[in-house]
């Protein structure tokens, strides 16, 4: 392959056939695929595996002692997570980066997947999308927010002190977040959305 620094340059995506060159085919693409394992994880939380691993996932050796054997829905878990995880990175590099490369996938990027994990909130499918929505989103807006900033304060930052800033606005951002709701932002997301359902009328009980 060349190497630790070498590169493949990405064959050209064909579906059922049909090779797809243009930008708005790749985008669409990479949506579908989205909405189909979104779908497809929505209604696994409905099936008897959905159920087993959820067991699995709270207390192994409880959901051992109820008859669901956990060696085995773990193994499930492990496979159909490095499938999604695997058609994905394809995806990605097929309709994005159309080059593969060992930078792409460095450790950087685990982290920033894990952390997406975390601060969406676990076993949440709309925190998921919360959670890449902070990490890759809003650095690039808490930048634009302290550059405009010191422009209205008159401020005159170097271009070291405004790489830095926002990096710790963005970490001070995700500490706060845990702290209001350890869960994540789908469990803060779930809790507003059950308080709206039924406002105004829990009032009326006081």
């Amino acid at each position: 392959s060349g190497g630790s620094h070498a590169s493949l340059q990405a064959p050209t995506l064909k579906l059922l056939g049909q090779e797809i060159t243009s930008d708005t085919g790749l985008y669409y693409v990479a949506l579908a695929w989205c909405l189909l394992v979104t779908i497809f994880m929505l209604n696994l939380k409905r099936t008897g595996l959905g159920r087993a691993l959820v067991a699995v996932r709270e207390k192994d050796y409880a959901a051992a002692i109820l008859g669901v054997y956990s060696f085995y829905y773990k193994i499930v878990a492990f496979a159909m997570s490095s499938f999604i995880g695997g058609v994905s990175g394809a995806l990605l590099v097929a309709t994005f980066f159309f080059l593969a490369a060992p930078e792409q996938f460095s450790v950087a990027v685990s982290i920033q997947a894990l952390a997406m994990v975390i601060v969406g909130g676990l076993g949440s499918i709309i925190g998921s999308y919360f959670g890449v929505a902070l990490i890759l989103l809003v650095p690039g807006l808490v930048n634009g927010v302290v550059v405009a900033a010191s422009e209205q304060l008159g401020m005159q930052l170097n271009v070291e002190t405004l790489a830095h800033i926002p990096n710790a606005v963005y970490g001070a951002l995700i500490v706060i977040i845990l702290l209001i709701e350890p869960l994540g932002l789908g469990k803060l997301y779930g809790n507003i959305r059950d308080y709206l359902m039924v406002w105004p009328f829990d009032q009326l009980r006081k």
